[in-house]
C-alpha cells in the first residue's frame, strides 16, 4: 500500500508543533512560484522541524543556502489522488542542523523522521524553511536548478529567479495537491488568526477503518473541516472523500450552536457536521471479551495442547484439541483458543518460540525456533493454576515450574505497555488481523479476547492493542496468532469457527475442590497398606494432614500480606513456593521476625505437601 504523503512538524523535543507560514505561494518573493510556501515556529522558542512526508532519499544538495532536494523512495499517494513518485525542496538550514540530522547526498529518511530545521541561510529573514513541492522524479543531478529570464525584488533589490529541475513528466505543485494535512493547527501568521487552509485548503490526513475507535465515514462529498462546531467556524481543510476518520467528540444537534447538525470533532481543532451521508459508527470492542470470574469453589488449571514437530498431528483443526488426561481425571473444559504462532519448514510445523504441552517440552530451548524469540513475551502456566507474563527468556530460566507454556506478542504488563516481540512478530504486530489475547484483571480473573478477522484487510492493527485491552480491564495481556487462525470455544460450545489447522491450544479447566487432582510427576513406589485397620489409620492421617495444610496455607497468606509493600516478594510468593526460602533471606533485618515466621511456615508446607503427595500417592492404589 502506497504512503499518503503527509506535511508534519515538530519541535526540539519531538511534541507536534502548531507551526506557522509566514509566505505563500503566489505572493511576496514567491510572486513567481507555484508552490513556495515558508513555515517557521510560532514563536521563538518554537524550532520547527519538518518530518519526511514519505519515505525519500536526498539527491542534491546547494551549499549557499543549504537547499536540499529529495525524492519518494517509491510512488506515494498525494490528495490529488496520484499514484506517482513526488519530490521536494527546503532551504536555509543552518550547517550545524545539516550535520546533526546527516543529511548528504544518498542519505534516506523514513516517513515521520526529521529531514530538515528552520534556519537563516542563505537570502530571507528571519528562521523559516521555504519548501517546494512537485509530481514526477527530481531530475536536476548535481545542478539541481535552472535561471530563468523571470526575476523578483527582495528588500529593494532585484534577483534572478531560479526553478528546480524535474524530471521529463514532472512538475511543481501547489501543497494542497501534493501533501495530506497531518492533525495538527497550521496556523497563517502569527497575527492573523487565520489558517493556511483559508487560502487554499487541504485535505486532513485520514485514518485507518477500525473496530476500536468511534468513527466517520466520508463518502465522495466535499466536506469541510472547521475550527469550531458552527458553520462559522474558520475553514480548516476537507476531509478525504471515501476515508474513515476517528471520532474524538459528540455535539449532538440540539447541544449546537446552530442547531442544524450533530458535530464530530476529528482533530485537535477540526470539526466536521454530520451532514447526509455521513455515517457515524460508534464502536463496542466488549463482544470479544470473555471473562472468568474465579469461583473459590474450585481449582483452576491452565494447559498447552500441542505435538512435536514432525509428528503425524503436529497442526491439527480446533475440534482436536483437549488435555485428555485431565479431562480423565475429571476436570472440566472452561475456555479454549489457539495457541502459538507458528510456521512450516522441510514438512514439519514448528511453533514460534515456546511449546511446553501437558507438562512436556517440544521445542529445546536452544533450538532458533525457540532462542529467536527470546525478548518477545511468554506465558507460562503454573501448576497452581496462576499464569505467569514475562519474556521468554524468564520462562525459559523456570520452565520447570509451567505445566505448559507458549510465545507471543506482549501488548501489556502490570498495566503498562510492553513491546515484547514487536519487532520479532513485526508484520503480524503491525497488520490489520484477527486477534487473539489472553490476560488477567487487577483481581486475578482470567479475560479471553477473540475476534475473527482477515489478516490485511478486517480486525485490529497492532498498535490499538493495548488501548482495547486498557477499555476492557486487562493488566497482563499476551497476543497469541490471529488471522485465519483465531477460534475459540466456551464451556465446550464454539464461539469462534475456523477450518485452518493450528500448531497448538491453550486451554482453561476448572475443577471442584474436594475433588480436584493437579498433575504432578510420579515418585518412586512406596510399600502399600495391606489391612482395612492400615486403610482407616492412612485415612485419618490424610484428613489430619490436610487440615494443617490448610492452616499453614491460611497462615501463609497472612503473613504474606503483612508484606505487600515489597512487591516483588509478594509476587515471588504467589508464583513459586520453592522460590520462598531465596525471598525470606532478601527480606532486611527490620523484618526478622516476620522473616523467621515465613520460613517455619514455609518449612511447614513444605513438609505436608511432601507427606501428602506420598499418601496420594499410597491411597491412589486402593
Amino acid at each position: 500500500m502506497a504512503q499518503l504523503a503527509t506535511l508534519s512538524f515538530r519541535d526540539r523535543q519531538g511534541n507536534k508543533l502548531i507551526s506557522t507560514v509566514t509566505q505563500l505561494q503566489k505572493e511576496g518573493t514567491h510572486i513567481l512560484l507555484a508552490g513556495a510556501n515558508d513555515w517557521a515556529g510560532r514563536n521563538g522558542s518554537d524550532r520547527v522541524y519538518l518530518l519526511a512526508p514519505y519515505d525519500c532519499v536526498v539527491k542534491a544538495i546547494g551549499d549557499y543556502d543549504n537547499t536540499v532536494f529529495f525524492e519518494s523512495v517509491g510512488a506515494v499517494q498525494t490528495p490529488a489522488g496520484t499514484y506517482d513518485h513526488c519530490w521536494f525542496m527546503c532551504t536555509h538550514m543552518l550547517d550545524s542542523d545539516r550535520s546533526a540530522l546527516g543529511v548528504s547526498v544518498g542519505k534516506t529518511f523514513a516517513q515521520g523522521v526529521p529531514c530538515y530545521a528552520e534556519g537563516t541561510k542563505g537570502i530571507g529573514s528571519g528562521n523559516h524553511i521555504h519548501m517546494e513541492q512537485g509530481y514526477g522524479k527530481f531530475g536536476g543531478g548535481s545542478a539541481p536548478y535552472y535561471r530563468s529570464s523571470d526575476t523578483f525584488v527582495y528588500n529593494g533589490k532585484r534577483y534572478a529567479q531560479y526553478y528546480p529541475k524535474v524530471a521529463s513528466g514532472g512538475k511543481e505543485i501547489p501543497l494542497k495537491d501534493a501533501m495530506f494535512m497531518d492533525k495538527v493547527e497550521i496556523a497563517r501568521g502569527v497575527n492573523s488568526g487565520k489558517g493556511l487552509t483559508d487560502y487554499y485548503p487541504m485535505r486532513l490526513l485520514p485514518d485507518d477503518k477500525s473496530i476500536v475507535n468511534n468513527q466517520i465515514y466520508v463518502p465522495d462529498i466535499t466536506l469541510r473541516i472547521r475550527y469550531i462546531a458552527s458553520t462559522s467556524g474558520i475553514v480548516n481543510g476537507y476531509c478525504l472523500p471515501n476515508s474513515y476518520y476517528n471520532v474524538l467528540e459528540v455535539v449532538k444537534k440540539e447541544n449546537s450552536q446552530d442547531k442544524d447538525f450533530d458535530w464530530y470533532k476529528i482533530g485537535p481543532e477540526h470539526w466536521v457536521a454530520g451532514v447526509e451521508g455521513i455515517e457515524y459508527k460508534e464502536s463496542d470492542m466488549s463482544n470479544g471479551l470473555y471473562k472468568v470470574q474465579l469461583d473459590s469453589k474450585y481449582d483452576y488449571l491452565w494447559s498447552v495442547d500441542g505435538n512435536k514437530y514432525g509428528d503425524k498431528y503436529d497442526i491439527t483443526v480446533m475440534g482436536g484439541f483437549g488435555d485428555l488426561e485431565l479431562k480423565n481425571k475429571g476436570w472440566e473444559e472452561v475456555v479454549a483458543v489457539n495457541g502459538s504462532l507458528f510456521y512450516t519448514y522441510d514438512g514439519q510445523h514448528f511453533a514460534c518460540g515456546l511449546e511446553k504441552s501437558r507438562g512436556v517440552n517440544n521445542q529445546d530451548v536452544g533450538m532458533s525456533a525457540v532462542s529467536t524469540y527470546n525478548d518477545a513475551m511468554a506465558i507460562g502456566c503454573m501448576y497452581d493454576g496462576q499464569l505467569m507474563f514475562a519474556k521468554q527468556s524468564y520462562i525459559i530460566n523456570h520452565l520447570d515450574e509451567y505445566y505448559g507454556a507458549i510465545t507471543g506478542i506482549g501488548i501489556m504488563l502490570n498495566g503498562k505497555a510492553v513491546t515484547y516481540g514487536h519487532t520479532e512478530f513485526k508484520s503480524q504486530y503491525n497488520a490489520i488481523s484477527g486477534r487473539t489475547i489472553i490476560g488477567e484483571d487487577a483481581d486475578g480473573n482470567f479475560l479471553s479476547y477473540s475476534l475473527a478477522g482477515e489478516t490485511g484487510s478486517t480486525g485490529l492493527y497492532g498498535k490499538d492493542l493495548y488501548s482495547l485491552c486498557k477499555s476492557l480491564g486487562f493488566v497482563n495481556a499476551i497476543c497469541l496468532d490471529g488471522g485465519g487462525s483465531v477460534w475459540r470455544r466456551i464451556n465446550g460450545k464454539n464461539d469462534i469457527v475456523t477450518s485452518r489447522k493450528v500448531k497448538n491450544a491453550l486451554i482453561l479447566y476448572k475443577k471442584l475442590k474436594d475433588s480436584s487432582q493437579t498433575p504432578t510427576t510420579p515418585d518412586d513406589p512406596v510399600q502399600e497398606p495391606t489391612t482395612d485397620t492400615e486403610k482407616e489409620e492412612l485415612k485419618k492421617q490424610i484428613e489430619e494432614l490436610t487440615k494443617q495444610l490448610n492452616e499453614a496455607i491460611i497462615e501463609n497468606k497472612n503473613l504474606t500480606a503483612q508484606k505487600q509493600a515489597d512487591e516483588a516478594t509478594i509476587l515471588n510468593l504467589k508464583k513459586s513456593v520453592s522460590s520462598l526460602n531465596n525471598e525470606v533471606a532478601n527480606l532486611s533485618n527490620e523484618n526478622k521476625q516476620i522473616t523467621e515466621r515465613l520460613r517455619a511456615s514455609t518449612l511447614q508446607v513444605q513438609e505436608t505437601t511432601g507427606t501428602l503427595r506420598n499418601i496420594h500417592e499410597i491411597t491412589a492404589k486402593y
